[in-house]
């Protein structure tokens, strides 16, 4: 079962809370697939959200065949099958929507290149109904520094 784009909320520029959205979307219309989704979060081993350094390829942000470098990523994972396969939903990239993700994988990340250590991604997963419990945004480091309140691209 896939999630169709057409019928869920986006926002540019705000990944953790359009997954929120897709994780409330599916426990509304598909509970029984709640135990097999992860929200993951990409950051670096700094762990300092405005600080880190994460180059991701295909997104949609980036010129076509360039990476680009956000502070951090939120995407979500659809375990498929015995739990060794799955799906990812990132809506910034440019990949299909929902890709495998071998292919995310392999066309997001480049595993394949030797990065500097200030660029290597970390993950962290969490159940989609503990996001749910838990999920709080703070986006006081999206703020422009010209002191008007407006917000930047993340």
């Amino acid at each position: 079962m896939f999630f169709p784009r057409s019928e869920l909320a986006y926002t540019r520029c705000y990944c953790e809370e359009n997954i929120y959205k897709l994780c409330e979307w599916i426990k509304e219309k598909h509970e029984n697939e709640i135990d097999n989704i992860l929200v993951v979060f990409v950051s670096n081993p700094d762990r300092r959200v405005c600080d880190s350094k994460v180059p991701l390829w295909e997104q949609s942000s980036a010129v076509e065949g360039n990476f680009v470098i956000w502070d951090y990523h939120v995407i979500l994972l659809q375990c498929v099958g015995d739990g060794t396969d799955g799906i990812i939903y990132d809506f910034d990239s440019r990949l299909p929507f929902p890709t495998p993700f071998r292919d995310y994988i392999s066309r997001t990340f480049r595993p394949n290149i030797d990065l500097a250590s200030a660029f290597k991604r970390w993950f962290r997963l969490i159940p989609c109904r503990s996001f749910l419990q838990y999920f709080a945004s703070d986006r006081s480091h999206m703020v422009s520094g010209g002191g008007d309140g407006h917000y930047t691209m993340g």
